[in-house]
């Protein structure tokens, strides 16, 4: 889990490389163990999405 805080602390962009490692040690877990971790890959993701869409708010409103 640290692992994957430290991973998540990055830019979305630089994190996606240590996430898809992250995700392929996860999948060497239990199932058990899988389904208590939350999906990295999901939450970096988002995080993209989330920063696209702030930077496309702050130029639509410099625009204005």
């Amino acid at each position: 889990m640290l692992a994957a805080q430290a991973a998540l602390r990055e830019p979305p962009v630089e994190a996606k490389s240590r996430v898809d490692d992250l995700e392929s040690k996860i999948r060497r877990l239990g199932k058990v163990e899988q389904n208590l971790i939350p999906s990295l890959r999901g939450t970096n993701e988002a995080r993209i999405l989330l920063a696209t869409a702030h930077q496309e708010l702050m130029q639509a409103l410099s625009t204005k």
